[in-house]
């Protein structure tokens, strides 16, 4: 991955999580620790950036990413721990949406189909958050599947 590319990933991550997870954080932690959160995460990004840019103008090679970088500085474990961080984040960023998502199906079921979780059967299937990140989540199998084969 180029340089613009990490950029323009990181970037979208931000964008579109920050889109559809800020409101379920605000809501679900409050406005002060959100807000709080936020301003320590502001700071860490600007901090690392900062380091990130520091340290790329410092090396005589010019590193074009990020696994450059750090095979150059730290050697061939960097790699690994670069990749194990990238991976923990993207983890993060599906649950945000998985959590959204199966919030989402269980409130419409609630309000369009009057069904709740004292219901039995399929319907309470409908009426839980696992069963429809589950179903979420095997539908977006193949696609997965597919882009990485």
């Amino acid at each position: 991955m180029t340089l613009f590319g990490a950029v323009l990933t990181i970037i979208s991550t931000i964008v579109g999580g920050g889109i559809v997870g800020l409101p379920y954080a605000f809501l679900e932690l409050g406005l002060w620790i959100s807000l709080g959160s936020m301003l320590l995460v502001a700071i860490q990004t600007l901090n690392s950036i900062w380091i990130y840019l520091k340290a790329k103008d410092l090396i005589p090679a010019k590193p074009e990413s990020l696994y450059e970088l750090g095979y150059i500085l730290l050697g061939r474990k960097s790699i690994f721990f670069i990749s194990v961080c990238l991976t923990l984040n993207s983890c993060g960023l599906c649950m945000v949406y998985f959590i959204i998502f199966a919030n989402t199906m269980k409130s419409i079921c609630e309000d369009v189909g009057g069904i709740t979780d004292q219901d039995t059967g399929f319907k309470y299937l409908l009426a839980i958050k696992q069963s429809w990140i589950v179903f979420l989540g095997l539908m977006l199998l193949p696609v997965v599947v597919k882009k990485e084969l």
